[in-house]
């Protein structure tokens, strides 16, 4: 097997090879993305040999203060199901993350106000960052913060329904309306649009 085929889509340290760039002066040369969310350009023989284990981030120690908090862990979090552990994430396969939260400020910015409020309410082990629609990635569009409880509820195989205001779970609708959830599933079964599965008016 070529080295071509062989690099493209293992991990190795922090990064995570993309693709093939070119050889130049008898080595080769590889997109790369590093667990920071920086892409870069890497020697094959470097990255095999262990001596480049990321894209010069230094473990992706950015000068923001927010090292050792709970956020910053989940935002890195983020990076390692998508990138770095396929194997133990296997719903992650084929995500990625937004290009703008590659930056952790990005993410910062984005998040960390609703991240305090959720906090707040629920408390900050009971607090973590849910994709909306599982079958989509992380960005700003697909994530909220939700409580152990209502991640649990969120599966690929989770029925979503929309009033024309706000998207919830076939369960939590079940809950909000005060019906049982084999009623309102019943009512999916038979193809029954949205706001009647909800209201219960075909």
């Amino acid at each position: 097997m070529s080295e071509k085929l062989e690099l493209t889509g293992k991990k190795f340290g922090y990064l995570r090879i993309l693709s093939f760039k070119e050889t130049k002066n008898w080595m080769t040369f590889w997109n790369a993305l590093c667990i920071c969310g920086k892409e870069c350009v890497v020697p094959g023989a470097s990255v095999k040999s262990g001596h480049t284990k990321t894209c010069g981030c230094r473990f992706n120690k950015q000068k923001h203060g927010m090292t050792k908090t709970r956020f910053y862990n989940i935002w890195r979090g983020m990076f390692a199901r998508v990138y770095k552990q396929p194997k133990k994430y296997p719903h992650h396969r084929g995500l990625t993350v937004e290009r703008r939260w590659r930056d952790f400020k990005n993410f910062r910015d984005d998040m960390y106000e609703s991240y305090l409020r959720h906090v707040k309410e629920f408390g900050e082990k009971n607090t973590s960052i849910d994709r909306v629609d599982n079958g989509k990635g992380y960005s700003g569009k697909n994530c909220r913060w939700a409580t152990i409880e209502l991640q649990l509820l969120n599966r690929k195989n989770t029925i979503y329904l929309s009033d024309g205001k706000s998207m919830k779970t076939l369960k939590e609708w079940a809950m909000m309306k005060k019906q049982t959830y084999n009623t309102l599933y019943t009512r999916y079964r038979r193809g029954w649009s949205d706001s009647a599965i909800i209201n219960g008016k075909k």
